[in-house]
């Protein structure tokens, strides 16, 4: 665990992105009016009056916000621990499975995980179902060995908790679906365990099904959340996936540039588990299955996400991490075994590896030091246009998103009288290689030279050379004759879940 905060808490505030203050703004909303709503979207979008992402995720961050003040470490501070209590339920699992060393083993490789490292300095869902879904899993193992049923209805309460963060969570019920029907079979229905288990999902879930069926708005804004899926193709699904994928054998995001050609940087991890899991078939054939209920459940499901994001294996990497310890005590030939503890130790230096690489790169992503500029320029009532990954900076002030508010709406309707212009993602698109925000790139630039003055530069090697204007009085957004964007309640990118 000291391993882990060695890692994990250096430049801690630094490198703030778009998905943490997509979250957080709809946390600030709840702490600061108690409605669950986003508040950086205009009242065109739905997310504006409702956003029925799963609960728990707003009402920790709102106690966070209520508990430590507001800013970038104080919500991060809950993923921090979610991830470092990990750690223990993984050591756990692992002797309970094997032996105390392989849940040394265990515990230590995921420990370094680069996904377990990037969900505790992030703020997104994952740490919490990650932790949420270990936690059901241990607490069911346990009730298994000694068929208690409180300890299954504590497993249930764990899992429903997990996806009271995010629907990934559903993936984790599933494995104990899977888990209570190979040890029951066909007599699971006579299982006091079994029914207790769904007794305790279920209770955790009447809150938030409560409040979605309370209002008809909250109704509308659930189908349009999570139809989106539906409404992706085979096609998109496929390239979504592959992006996914790609992050998790180190082709997408290059951290290194040593060579002309992409690399899989993490093929060695990835081989690792594959091979532990084929060791485990050959040879423990009960945790081979074990493993696999815990693994493809969460694989099937992510497809109908429409967010491609590698992350999302930070839920998967304590059973990764189990699959490797587990498989290891089955190796009985020393020269074999000490073979197999080299690959161990060069995963787990090449994976601290990868975290100190995204440190230093986090160095130059001084998120507080931009805060102070832009809260120097931008005065207290002003009405900002920006992109949301500047509502944590101005949290304070009225702030709207370029996500899902045109331009001309948030100037003739919202009053919006200050812009934040040149950000990165403004420039160079959302990150999947795609240049997604030229069209409100290019209005907004065509407006500022009509009708906008320069308040001030804010420079920044990482979030972009910042532009601040203020929009001059009586000036219309169509004013340079223009039909700007047309607003949709649809979500404009993969962030919104």
């Amino acid at each position: 665990m000291l391993l882990f905060l060695a890692q994990v808490l250096p430049l801690f505030t630094y490198r703030w992105v778009e998905d943490e203050s997509w979250y957080s703004s709809t946390a600030y909303t709840l702490f600061h009016e108690g409605k669950i709503r986003n508040g950086v979207f205009p009242e065109l979008d739905i997310e504006s009056k409702a956003d029925t992402r799963p609960i728990a995720m707003p009402a920790t961050l709102a106690l966070a916000f209520a508990t430590f003040g507001v800013g970038p470490g104080q919500a991060r501070l809950p993923e921090l621990l979610a991830m470092l209590t990990t750690i223990p339920v993984v050591f756990w699992l692992g002797m309970l499975l094997g032996s105390p060393q392989a849940g040394v083993l265990a515990a230590l490789l995921t420990g370094v995980d680069n996904m377990v490292f990037l969900g505790a300095r992030t703020v997104r869902p994952e740490a919490f179902v990650t932790f949420f879904g270990a936690l059901a899993i241990l607490l069911y193992v346990l009730s298994r060995q000694r068929n208690s049923v409180l300890l299954a209805f504590l497993s249930g309460i764990a899992v429903g908790i997990s996806c009271n963060y995010h629907s990934n969570g559903l993936a984790i019920a599933a494995t104990l679906g899977l888990l209570l029907l190979a040890e029951h079979k066909f007599s699971i229905w006579k299982s006091r365990r079994a029914w207790a288990l769904v007794l305790g999902a279920v209770t955790t879930l009447i809150p938030f099904c409560v409040w979605l069926a309370g209002d008809p708005v909250r109704l509308q804004a659930f189908r349009v959340l999570y139809g989106r899926g539906e409404r992706m193709t085979w096609q998109a699904v496929l390239h979504s996936e592959g992006i996914r994928y790609a992050d998790l054998l180190g082709f997408g995001n290059q951290r290194l540039s040593f060579t002309p050609f992409p690399v899989p940087l993490r093929l060695h991890i990835v081989l690792l588990i594959v091979i532990s899991i084929g060791l485990l078939a050959w040879k423990r054939r009960d945790l081979f299955w074990m493993i696999l209920a815990l693994i493809i459940p969460s694989l099937l499901l992510w497809p109908k996400e429409v967010n491609p994001t590698v992350r999302y294996f930070a839920v998967l990497a304590p059973y990764f991490a189990l699959a490797v310890a587990l498989s290891f005590q089955t190796i009985n030939r020393p020269r074999w075994r000490l073979a197999f503890a080299c690959w161990c130790a060069l995963v787990v230096v090449t994976e601290i590896a990868g975290n100190v690489i995204v440190l230093r790169q986090a160095r130059t992503a001084n998120y507080v030091a931009c805060t102070n500029r832009l809260r120097s320029l931008v005065p207290e009532n002003a009405r900002v246009l920006g992109a949301i990954t500047f509502f944590m900076a101005l949290h304070d002030r009225t702030y709207y998103s370029w996500n899902r508010t045109p331009l001309d709406f948030a100037v003739n309707k919202l009053g919006v009288d200050y812009l934040i212009m040149n950000d990165r993602v403004l420039l160079h698109g959302s990150g999947f290689g795609l240049d997604d925000w030229k069209e409100q790139r290019e209005i907004a630039n065509s407006f500022v030279r009509e009708s906008a003055d320069l308040v001030g530069r804010v420079p920044d090697p990482f979030y972009g050379d910042l532009e601040i204007y203020r929009v001059r009085q009586n000036s219309t957004s169509d004013s340079w004759g223009h039909n700007l964007v047309k607003p949709s309640a649809s979500p404009s990118n993969a962030n919104a879940k």
